[in-house]
């Protein structure tokens, strides 16, 4: 199968921007996957490439397509099958990622040995304030960057004896220009709610 344009646009040669493969763990529209949109659609398109490695089509594959991102379907399990790999690895090399971004621990494990395998870095944001078992192991395995969303997870993590080096934190906020409350009803609802005694 040949490689799509977006990717063989994005060989060192045709682009000098940074290509980014978001490997997301889950596709559904949740915590995680609203902020890799944000992220997708914050990024400089002058400077990054994105394309996303996703468990399964839905909401989120589909609006990360909107957003200009070429998205691949691939089996996520914790225990990621050979052809997972296989595919990763090869979608790493004949697209000219640069790196690999994980989200979730499965996803984590498969970036992990794609990176490694293909001689690529690996960065995973840890979206919980803690570590799980499995993102230690893929961390102290390949040597992926961890970046996590909370001073908690911050201190959990290096508390587990991951090196500061390896890590950063990016705290979650809340982006004021998109999240603003709406003006109060004209009646409140305990006011509704004593008018129907």
């Amino acid at each position: 199968m040949p490689v799509s344009s977006a990717a063989a646009a994005s060989t060192p040669a045709a682009d000098a921007r940074v290509h980014v493969l978001q490997v997301v763990g889950n596709a559904i529209v949740g915590g995680m996957e609203s902020w890799v949109l944000r992220l997708v659609e914050k990024l400089p398109r002058e400077r990054f490439l994105v394309s996303a490695l996703c468990p399964f089509e839905g909401d989120l594959s589909e609006r990360l397509r909107h957003l200009g991102a070429e998205v691949l379907i691939t089996p996520m399990p914790e225990d990621p099958p050979w052809t997972s790999v296989q595919m990763a690895s090869s979608l790493v090399r004949a697209g000219g990622i640069d790196l690999l971004h994980a989200h979730l621990p499965n996803a984590h494990l498969l970036a992990g040995l794609a990176g490694r395998l293909t001689g690529k870095p690996v960065l995973t944001t840890i979206h919980g304030r803690q570590l799980t078992t499995l993102d230690l192991e893929v961390h102290r395995a390949v040597g992926s960057h961890l970046s996590v969303v909370c001073r908690q997870s911050y201190f959990h993590a290096l508390g587990l004896g991951v090196n500061a080096g390896q890590l950063s934190c990016e705290t979650n906020g809340v982006d004021t220009e998109r999240f603003k409350p709406a003006p109060p009803p004209a009646q409140g609802l305990r006011q509704r709610l004593r008018s129907e005694e």
